[in-house]
This record gives C-alpha cells, sequence and structure tokens, in this order.
C-alpha cells in the first residue's frame, strides 16, 4: 500500500528536522490517531532539543511503556516512502497536505452556510484564500527558475584530506581494477589504519582516528571481512557494516537511488565517521543502469551533494572493462564514464608485471582534479596482510601499467643490459637515454625501472629553464 499525504509529511519531517521550525504544528492537517502522535510525539522531542528517537516515539504510540516493535517498523517506514528527501518534495508534499484539509474545510463551511437562516459565506471566502494561495504555491513551485549565486558569496576553503593528495574528504574517490587484484584488500588496510589512527601511506603522517562504514556483497562478514581486519590490526569496534535496509517489515538491499536520506542519517549519527566504502558501487544501484548517463548522475549528484554536507569522504570501488585495446586507462574503467566524470580521484590498482613473485601491486593515479598527480605507490600482499608500501619516485603512468604483461620482465632485463652497456662510458643526458631507448624499443616506463634495477643515479645540472638531467652508474 502506498503511504498517504499525511504518512509522507511525518516522514519528511522525521528525516528533515528543520520541517518542524519552517512549519506550524501540522497536527490538525494530519489524518488518522497513529500518525498524528507519531508527529506529535517527534515535534515535542524537536522543540525541547533533543535528537529524533523512534523508539522513545514508538514508547508513545504503544501507551504501554514498552517499545511497540510493530509501531517501530512502522515509524522507520515512514522515512523509506519520502522520495530522495529533497526540500522541493516535502514543500510539495505539506501544501498538498494542507490543501485537502482546507477543501474538506470548505465543504463543511459551505454546509453552515446553506443550513444558517442568514447566508453568510465570509468564512467560505477565507477558506477559498487560503486554497488559492496553496495552489498558487504549488503550481509556483513547479515553474522552471534559475538558481543564482554571486560568486563573492561564496567562503572560500581548502580542499580538506583524509589522505593527503590521495583521497579528499567530502568528495568521490574511485578505486578500479581486474577480479582479485587487492582492491577491497587496499580499502580494508586505510580502514584498518584510520580505525587505529596509523600512518597513511607513503605521507610520514597519521591518519584521524575515528570510525569507518562498509556496504559489500561481496565479501562475507564473518569469514573474510572480520578476520581481515584483524589480521590488518583494526578496531573492529569503529567498522559499522550498512547490512540491509529495513521498510514495512521487510529486509531489503541498500540502494543508492532510493536510500540516500538513510545513508545521511547513518553520517549524521556517527560524528567521528572518516571513511565509507562501497564493494561494488555496482551492487548498490537499485535497479538503475550503470551504463546510462542520467541512470549514473541521478546517483552520483545527490551522492556528491551528501558527501559534501557531510566530510565523509567516499570510496566507489569497481571494475575494469574487458577492452585491453582501449590505450587510456581512463576508458578502461567499467561503465559510464560519469561514474569516472564524478569522482575527484580515480586510482587504479594493478599487479606489477615485472614481479618475479606475483606480490607486488602497483596504486596509480589515474585523475586527479584537485592537486597535480601524487607519485604512485607501491605495496606487497602476502599471508600476513598488507606490507612494503613504498612511493615510486620515478614517473609511472597508469596507461603504461595496463599495456604491460607479465612477459615484459624479459624486456626489463633487455633494458637493463641496454642501460648497462648505454651508460658505460660515463653520465648521459637523460632525454638522450629516453630517445635512444624508444628507438631500441624501449618505453619511458620501462627505463625508468631499468635504472632503478641496475641502481644507476640521477642528477642534475644547471637552474631554471638551463637544467639538465642526468644518468650515471
Amino acid at each position: 500500500m502506498s503511504p498517504s499525504t499525511s504518512e509522507n509529511a511525518v516522514g519528511f519531517h522525521l528525516g528533515m528536522r528543520e520541517l518542524f521550525e519552517r512549519y506550524e504544528n501540522l497536527e490538525k492537517y494530519l489524518v488518522g490517531d497513529r500518525i498524528k502522535k507519531i508527529y506529535c510525539s517527534a515535534r515535542r522531542q524537536f522543540e525541547a532539543g533533543l535528537k529524533c528517537d523512534f523508539i522513545e516515539i514508538s514508547k508513545e504510540v504503544g501507551g504501554n511503556g514498552n517499545a511497540d516493535s510493530v509501531s517501530l517498523e512502522y515509524i522507520a517506514s515512514l522515512m523509506g516512502g519520502i522520495p530522495k528527501g529533497q526540500p522541493y518534495f516535502a514543500d510539495q508534499t505539506i501544501a498538498h497536505l494542507m490543501l485537502d484539509y482546507h477543501k474538506k474545510e470548505l465543504q463543511k463551511a459551505h454546509n453552515r452556510a446553506i443550513a444558517s437562516p442568514v447566508f453568510d459565506f465570509q468564512e467560505i471566502r477565507e477558506i477559498m484564500s487560503k486554497i488559492e494561495e496553496l495552489q498558487e504555491g504549488i503550481v509556483g513551485s513547479t515553474k522552471i527558475e534559475p538558481v543564482l549565486i554571486r560568486l563573492s558569496e561564496v567562503e572560500p576553503r581548502p580542499i580538506k584530506w583524509l589522505w593527503r593528495d590521495r583521497i579528499p574528504r567530502a568528495k568521490i574517490t574511485l578505486f578500479g581494477g581486474d577480479p582479485g587484484v587487492g582492491k577491497s584488500y587496499l580499502s580494508d588496510d586505510l580502514i584498518a589504519r584510520i580505525t587505529t589512527g596509523r600512518e597513511a601511506p607513503g605521507t610520514g603522517q597519521l591518519f584521524e582516528s575515528g570510525s569507518a562504514l562498509i556496504l559489500t556483497a561481496e565479501d562475507g562478514l564473518s569469514d573474510t571481512v572480520r578476520i581481515r581486519m584483524d589480521l590488518l590490526g583494526a578496531d573492529v569496534s569503529k567498522i559499522i557494516i550498512l547490512d540491509a535496509i529495513r521498510e514495512g517489515g521487510k529486509t531489503k538491499t541498500f540502494s543508492l537511488s532510493q536510500n540516500l536520506p538513510t545513508l545521511d542519517n547513518v553520517f549524521r549519527e556517527n560524528s567521528d565517521l572518516q571513511i565509507c566504502v562501497i564493494d561494488p558501487f555496482t551492487s548498490f544501484l537499485g535497479g538503475r543502469d550503470a551504463d546510462a548517463s542520467s541512470d549514473t548522475r541521478a546517483i552520483t549528484d545527490p551522492l556528491s551533494r551528501l558527501t559534501e554536507s557531510s566530510g565523509v569522504a567516499a570510496i566507489l570501488i569497481g571494475h575494469l572493462n574487458k577492452s585491453e585495446t582501449m590505450q587510456r586507462a581512463l576508458h578502461r574503467f567499467s561503465h559510464s564514464k560519469d561514474w569516472t566524470a564524478a569522482s575527484r580521484t580515480v586510482w587504479l590498482i594493478e599487479r606489477d608485471a615485472l614481479d618475479e613473485n606475483e606480490e607486488r601491486r602497483l596504486f596509480v593515479c589515474v585523475k586527479n582534479n584537485l592537486v597535480k598527480h601524487p607519485p604512485a605507490l607501491s605495496f606487497r600482499i602476502s599471508d600476513s596482510g598488507i606490507r612494503d608500501y613504498e612511493v615510486i619516485h620515478e614517473r609511472v603512468q597508469a596507461d603504461e601499467i595496463l599495456q604491460m604483461k607479465t612477459g615484459d620482465r624479459t624486456a626489463l632485463k633487455q633494458a637493463v643490459d641496454w642501460l648497462k652497456q648505454a651508460l658505460a662510458e660515463g653520465p648521459t643526458e637523460a632525454r638522450e637515454i629516453f630517445r635512444s631507448g624508444e628507438a631500441n624499443g624501449f618505453s619511458d616506463i620501462t627505463l625508468r625501472r631499468a635504472k632503478t634495477k641496475l641502481g644507476a643515479k640521477a642528477y642534475s645540472s644547471g637552474f631554471g629553464t638551463a637544467k639538465i638531467w642526468y644518468w650515471s652508474l
């Protein structure tokens, strides 16, 4: 059964407490004793400066001093029926609620006027005026008008980082990689470090200690997530799992397209929340098409506003497509390009094709709208967890990483032999090495790795535009 106008109006008040202040007491407009009791109880909590407490409201509705589970479920379901929790929909719903009330009052006033010996239509005229005002408000609110902001009225503020230059607060970040490459493992390790206030890899700085929220559809909580978090040294008391949504007594999968108001409540109720990981994000679309731009934007736009208002860093974890012929790493991320467009930073997690033990992973920036691309990181996954985070100081590009294959180990060995011979006679300009190396079939990244493996040094001579880089043994 679809929720009534009264239920929707109360649902908006439960989810958007500022409506209690914006509107008069709506009790007389509501239809149904139960919904009136819920509204009045919630309004008393608001006027007393208390947080919205569904259990206390349920006790009042039950009337016996004990939590009425049916009423509690019903109260919670009221918020599930509201359309995305937008102020526009709230105002529309409340206007319709008042309009329905005044239409009924108009009929009553008309009956009284007809029954009266002296016809007095003053009451009818007053009600008609209210109805016209409400109707104009409803119609007027649907007009298309520009929302203008003068830039001089916008207060500038610096970007705040959860992980400096890599994961911003209050923004969406996207992790991508092939299945089994370690995307979830890396996000779990970051969560473990955040919940215990340990070092942010590659920065020498500590994470601000706080809690983390996880939405996961692929890893079992007991046999994978809990075991891995214990292995990584996480404070599991600070890790919250959003397992499902309960609506109208039924449990269902959380939906990014339908349940963002619920996610907003979770953010607000956990003031120390630092990070929210959605893994994989495609499992929580609520029937939306991840390949359709309109469906994607219907999720990313409100999610961006939610992270902006809460300050929480949102990590979406996704996969790569199978189009290995694509040259740009940004185009290898699955589904609509709007997912990468909405993300302020995008990261590739990939195996190091040149690592013979196949333990080394690369964490490479694909897109960063906020700062210059930071250096890539490498780390190793083993039975003891994640270890050996290292900053890769040489230039590493995601496009080149995806084009490298395991067979490139032979190319690296050949590049080491070639570079050793090229530097045998003394220091050589780096640009000459790259030019000659390309002519011999070696990419820039292979040459840089050959330099590292060979133990060659780099130094510069001169200043400004006259600076020249040299490599030497």
